[in-house]
């Protein structure tokens, strides 16, 4: 289970443990929008899951993906490929 906070980042839920995912930091100024955020985020939990990757991959994955619409408007326009967001998953 995830709960989304926006940019308080999201508290999942997996097997009886919970942790905190943080939200990826962007300076004000560069947010455009977060329309499509959540359904970013969705996704991104889904493909993490479906790869077999831990949960906390998965939450970094998902939280890189919602982040990367915030820079456009509607969702799509700025949303990563999957090797930026693979990347940025393993950082964290």
């Amino acid at each position: 289970m995830a709960i989304k906070r926006g940019a308080q980042g999201s508290i999942i839920a997996d097997s009886g443990r919970v942790f905190e995912q943080p939200a990826i930091k962007l300076p004000e100024d560069e947010i455009v929008e977060s329309i499509g955020a959540g359904d970013a985020f969705h996704a991104g939990m889904i493909t993490g899951l479906l790869v077999d990757w831990p949960v906390q991959r998965s939450a970094r994955f998902a939280t890189a993906a919602a982040t990367s619409t915030l820079r456009g408007s509607g969702g799509t326009q700025t949303l990563a490929y999957r090797d930026v967001l693979e990347q940025v998953s393993l950082e964290g």
